[in-house]
């Protein structure tokens, strides 16, 4: 049965997949795996999306500072591409509504500060690194977080959930695999 999963799982082009995308005692965790393909990334462009990608562009995440040392040591030969939530986004309300249930009417959602600041890093990390770092936004709504590296994808789904972010899997997906493929091709579409 294990070895029937295994192969289940390498014809899907799946190399790995972690319980959640947390750091956690056991040294071989998506986090740890993440900060390293981060600060092991010397060529080429990275993709991201996320409804935020707080996680990721926020000075005291746990991503923060392996990216920035990324792109001030690349020097121009790594290149992001950041796809965000559009702040008019029909789910915003939605997603803050069950994220902050109780949440004042006059106090301004966190998912709305979270994109908010996401943009503002962007700006500083331009600024201090060098413009290597390209935002857009999207309006619809895939519920994942993603970062395609040229030779691996992670993907962590997402959901519209009280707590966040949900514990769900993160999946490695190799380049050419037809996962690989599908989570590109959705950047790709989303994108302009």
């Amino acid at each position: 049965e294990v070895w029937r999963l295994f192969n289940e799982l390498s014809d899907a082009g799946i190399s790995r997949i972690y319980k959640d995308r947390e750091n956690s005692a056991n040294l071989d965790n998506a986090q740890t795996r993440l900060s390293n393909e981060f600060r092991d990334f010397e060529n080429g462009e990275v993709l991201m999306m996320g409804v935020s990608l707080r996680v990721f562009l926020n000075p005291l995440g746990p991503f923060y500072r392996d990216i920035e040392t990324m792109l001030r040591n690349a020097d121009g030969r790594v290149r992001i591409r950041a796809l965000i939530c559009d702040p008019k986004n029909f789910d915003i309300p939605v997603r803050a509504t069950i994220e902050e249930t109780g949440r004042e009417p006059a106090h301004k959602p966190q998912i709305e500060r979270d994109i908010e600041s996401s943009v503002v890093t962007v700006g500083a990390l331009d600024s201090s690194v060098g413009n290597y770092i390209k935002l857009s936004f999207y309006m619809t709504a895939p519920y994942c977080t993603t970062i395609i590296f040229p030779h691996v994808c992670y993907y962590s789904p997402n959901l519209l959930a009280p707590r966040a972010p949900v514990g769900l899997p993160m999946i490695l997906f190799r380049s050419g695999s037809h996962g690989y493929k599908m989570i590109r091709a959705s950047f790709e579409y989303l994108w302009p």
